[in-house]
């Protein structure tokens, strides 16, 4: 029986196909996810941006926050207004509703007090510095949204904004205090903002 002779014309797969073949066949594999991921990440995109339109659409938020001001006498969606002594009233107008304003929207944040914390001779810690000189009393808000000024030369600057729990005690830094060391009793539901005689609390909402 004659030996059998290859076929010149069928060639055996060498490994570099392969190999070839596998990433072919990977490459392939990886590009239907990506698109699949592509599409969902779309569709996906698409849902969350009806969504954030449907949760605030603009004419239905101005016209909810232009009612809250005709109800509550305001000129304009944001108002400061200095009563007698010490005491200041934050008054604003935003929508939706957060946990502390009324259900109009409507919010009243009140500066009761500015309490001379160098008067009282109050044992206060950590510090920074030479320590707060001041501490404003707040009332109004579960989390109160905060702005202070610095009147320090050459002129007033703003600082960066901060949130203050009621029924704590921070620094226009964020640094935290115990109630305990604010040398008087302190009173539920309200939150205490220390620092110096040259910084003032320029403007006041309610995150919650």
């Amino acid at each position: 029986m004659a030996p059998t002779r290859p076929d010149p014309e069928k060639k055996e797969p060498s490994q570099e196909s392969g190999w070839l073949s596998r990433i072919t066949r990977v490459s392939s594999t990886s590009e239907a996810v990506l698109k699949a991921l592509g599409a969902l990440f779309v569709c996906g995109g698409a849902a969350y941006g009806f969504f954030v339109l449907f949760q605030s659409n603009p004419k239905e938020v101005a016209s909810q926050v232009q009612a809250c001001e005709k109800t509550h006498g305001l000129n304009g969606n944001y108002e400061t207004i200095t009563t007698s002594g010490k005491e200041v009233l934050f008054l604003s107008c935003s929508w939706p509703p957060s946990e502390s304003s009324d259900s109009d929207g409507y919010a009243k944040v009140v500066r009761r007090d500015v309490v001379d914390l160098t008067r009282d001779a109050v044992s206060l810690a950590p510090r920074i510095g030479a320590g707060p000189d001041e501490a404003d009393r707040l009332t109004g808000c579960r989390l109160f949204n905060l702005w202070y000024k610095s009147s320090s030369p050459p002129g007033y600057f703003p600082h960066m904004p901060i949130q203050v729990p009621a029924d704590t005690a921070r620094s226009i830094y964020g640094v935290a205090y115990p109630l305990d060391s604010l040398g008087f009793p302190p009173v539920e539901g309200e939150a205490y903002v220390l620092h110096n005689t040259a910084e003032s609390l320029d403007r006041a909402s309610c995150a919650s």
